[in-house]
């Protein structure tokens, strides 16, 4: 039985041409997905992945420890305190049941941006051995054009290094969670979908546990 996988990286990373590719192959992602996924458009025409149920659990997430806003990248940053007690959250039963319903669809994806801070406190509820992580990352400098590009943030005084810094501390908070709390896992670059398209396949294939060519990785340049 194949893995399954959360997809965890920032926003304008690779994220969403990461989880189709399991999508694909047949991973489960929602019952109705024209209702229950973020709709495609024009920043993104090959869909989100995104289920929406899962969207305002995370906003829920961070909502419970005082971030007030929907997500961490296109509004003010998340404190580091606030990020901190994301991981000592109690879990709320509406969460609990939410993986239990995905765990009798599985091979299951999951896939949403907000899991570079909630990670921590959704891990605890996983099987750890059938369940891995996808850590996908992007320059930082390449994430920036292509949220200001599609107009979904950058730091409120437009200071440049600052928003590159809250790129690169979602990456090193997920990357935090994941040593902390032992998550099995594989980091993808989102570059080498095309640089090193036949080694990334087999990466993510042998890892995951089904069959995968570069073909199947979907990158158009």
């Amino acid at each position: 039985m194949p893995k399954k996988v959360i997809v965890v990286g920032m926003a304008r990373s690779g994220t969403s041409l990461t989880a189709s590719i399991f999508v694909k192959k047949g991973y489960f992602v929602a019952d109705d997905p024209n209702g229950q996924l973020q709709a495609a458009d024009k920043n993104n025409l090959g869909g989100f992945w995104e289920l929406e149920d899962l969207k305002e659990a995370n906003a829920s997430v961070l909502a419970a420890v005082g971030f007030p806003y929907h997500n961490t990248w296109t509004s003010n940053q998340i404190l580091p305190h606030q990020a901190e007690a994301i991981g000592k959250l109690e879990h709320l039963d509406e969460h609990k049941g939410m993986v239990e319903y995905y765990e009798n669809k599985q091979p299951w994806i999951w896939k949403d941006p907000r899991f570079c801070y909630t990670l921590g406190y959704w891990w605890p509820l996983m099987n750890p051995e059938t369940t891995a992580v996808l850590l996908v990352t992007r320059k930082a400098s390449e994430v920036r054009r292509s949220l200001l590009r599609t107009n979904w943030g950058d730091a409120p005084s437009g200071d440049k290094a600052a928003y590159l810094k809250r790129i690169e501390d979602h990456i090193d908070f997920a990357r935090r969670t994941i040593r902390d709390l032992d998550i099995p896992h594989i980091e993808i670059d989102y570059g080498e979908y095309s640089s090193k398209s036949q080694e990334t396949a087999e990466k993510l294939g042998q890892y995951f546990g089904f069959d995968l060519s570069p073909d199947d990785l979907g990158y158009k340049s």
